[in-house]
């Protein structure tokens, strides 16, 4: 580790990964990632179905999936359109620990919302660089050229017009057709 504490970005990998909650059918939902190598390398994507699980949950699920996927530390550009997922990597998740896993609610202290899940997002954090930005994976469209026409950088506000690369001017990479998912052909 360089003498200033920050951890060296030039020999890490550079990743794509979008995560989501996917309908399947009515009230059931599964989930899905796809990590997507930035440069050279082999696309990972994986996906299932969680009955009785809720969205949120799911979402949250497929991140954790996706960072656990990497096996050297890399820098990732997380492509989520899930809120509480975003607002939690940004924003609460060192709130959170800071309390001990806890946060008031109601004028109660109560434990948070999927621990288990959170905890195992902080553990990856400590290991990756992760940019979380606004994206949707589309069934209507090309998934990857969906989401990557609406990125929206976390370094500005929520709604800043969205761009077709990174925050550090990489281009994202092209749509791969094996990001097609069979959860997402319901009728």
């Amino acid at each position: 580790m360089p003498a200033n504490g920050q951890r060296s970005t030039a020999a890490e990998p550079h990743y794509l990964l979008f995560a989501e909650a996917v309908p399947i059918t009515g009230d059931e939902f599964g989930w899905r990632f796809a990590l997507q190598p930035v440069g050279d390398g082999e696309p990972i994507a994986a996906e299932d179905a969680e009955p009785d699980a809720d969205p949120s949950r799911l979402a949250l699920l497929a991140v954790v999936r996706g960072l656990e996927a990497l096996d050297a530390p890399s820098r990732v550009t997380l492509l989520c359109g899930s809120r509480y997922v975003r607002r939690g990597i940004r924003y609460d998740l060192t709130e959170w620990r800071e309390q001990n896993w806890q946060w008031e609610r109601f004028d109660q202290v109560v434990p948070i919302r999927y621990l288990d899940l959170w905890q195992r997002v902080d553990r990856a954090l400590a290991i990756h660089r992760v940019e979380c930005c606004w994206g949707l994976w589309s069934t209507d469209h090309a998934p990857w050229e969906r989401a990557t026409e609406s990125v929206t950088a976390i370094s500005g506000a929520e709604d800043r017009p969205a761009r077709n690369e990174t925050t550090d001017g990489t281009p994202f990479p092209p749509v791969p057709a094996w990001a097609e998912s069979p959860l997402s052909r319901t009728a």
